[in-house]
């Protein structure tokens, strides 16, 4: 699997340092795309068939979680929710702080490894753009299998441990994070950094005040991926979770084997709100980080 991954990141590579000098201080204009046509039309009716795929996939899970079957007849019931007393207890808990965490360091880290690649030019770490992207190579079950084996034995024993899963679900999210961060900093323009290099900023207040305010929106959305990717992970962490380590998708899995899909299905309703939730929260808190940069610049032209 690997072999020939080498060689389609080595292109990727190539062909990505073309399109940022190709693209670089060009002005983007929206290209105008007629609706008509066989394309069009084609592509109008396979997204309307997965749209309606979609949502007859959500509304069985919403009809399953509320109803129950006897005696031949479906009726309304809510008794699956009182079931799921005896599944959840701590997890719910667990997989928000799980997430999390994953969905913060994931990103950070993606941030971190693009800034040193992208603006204080480390070549070297373009080796680790490239184990970076490994998750992405390898499917999940065997990313997990790899940690207990690496990491089973004493100097690192954390076998067992919430550490081992944090790490896994954490690094996972570097596929995703670092090509977000990659394609938002090959964007910045080398003077807005000199510049602020000529008024006396160090590297923390470069980092602090371009390069942040220049990622902020690419970190919300990298976190929005994190956290949602780590609450429904299955693969990559159900060899190495101890029963006492349950997140609510291993809960759910065990639920769907023992027979009971209507209990399943309110546990996937209970993940699928968690996600949206905070999916909202960091858009809420990323808007109103916005306005409050906007309050400021105001206000300081104001005073000027």
């Amino acid at each position: 699997l690997c072999i020939p991954v080498i060689f389609t990141f080595i292109f990727y590579i190539k062909n990505s340092k073309i399109v940022s000098n190709t693209n670089f201080g060009s002005n983007l204009s929206e290209v105008g795309i007629e609706k008509k046509g066989t394309v069009f039309y084609f592509a109008v009716f396979l997204s309307s068939i997965f749209l309606i795929l979609l949502v007859l996939q959500y509304s069985s899970i919403i009809i399953s979680a509320f109803t129950d079957y006897s005696k031949g007849k479906l009726y309304f019931t809510f008794e699956h929710f009182a079931d799921i007393r005896d599944h959840i207890d701590k997890t719910v808990f667990r997989s928000i702080y799980y997430s999390l965490i994953s969905a913060f360091f994931g990103s950070l880290i993606g941030l971190l490894l693009q800034y040193y690649i992208h603006i204080r030019k480390v070549k070297f770490l373009r080796l680790f753009d490239f184990i970076a992207t490994m998750p992405y190579m390898l499917p999940g079950t065997f990313f997990g299998i790899g940690y207990i084996l690496a990491f089973n034995e004493y100097p690192i024993y954390i076998t067992g441990t919430a550490l081992i899963v944090i790490l896994n679900v954490t690094f996972k999210q570097l596929p995703f994070s670092t090509k977000v961060f990659s394609s938002s900093l090959e964007t910045i323009d080398k003077n807005q950094i000199l510049s602020a290099k000529d008024l006396g900023a160090n590297e923390f207040f470069i980092f602090k005040d371009v390069i942040l305010s220049h990622t902020r929106s690419n970190f919300v959305i990298s976190m929005i991926n994190g956290f949602n990717s780590t609450m429904t992970t299955v693969g990559s962490i159900i060899f190495i979770v101890y029963p006492a380590q349950k997140v609510l998708t291993l809960v759910m899995f065990d639920v769907i084997n023992s027979g009971k899909y209507n209990t399943a299905s309110v546990l996937a309703i209970i993940i699928i709100l968690i996600c949206l939730i905070f999916s909202l929260l960091f858009m809420f808190i990323n808007y109103i980080l916005d306005k409050l940069g906007d309050f400021y610049v105001f206000r300081s032209k104001k005073f000027k």
